[in-house]
């Protein structure tokens, strides 16, 4: 299953360094991916829009079982698909930078 995040300069140089998503303490450990790549680009846009920083946009290969319909959210923000992945989903898959 392949799936996009929009993330911050911050996530996607922690992401790059450590090879694995993480959150930061206290917040919940999960994150969201959308289907398509126009959508993350939009979710990108958007935040950029509303805090000034840089985003970008990475993909992600899950390898294995994929999450549950439970975990997936129809139209996200009024955007478009999305699932929301725990970090323990998250391990093993491969990333990689689409879009900056």
């Amino acid at each position: 299953m392949t799936l996009y995040r929009a993330v911050s300069e911050e996530e996607f140089a922690d992401l790059m360094a450590t090879g694995v998503f993480r959150c930061p303490p206290g917040t919940l450990e999960v994150k969201w991916f959308a289907e398509e790549l126009e959508h993350a680009e939009e979710w990108a846009r958007r935040f950029a829009a509303a805090d000034g920083k840089i985003y970008r946009v990475v993909q992600v290969e899950l390898s294995g079982v994929a999450p549950p319909l439970s975990q997936r959210h129809a139209k996200l923000d009024g955007v478009g698909p999305a699932w929301w992945l725990t970090l323990e989903q998250l391990n093993g898959c491969v990333v990689g930078e689409v879009h900056s």
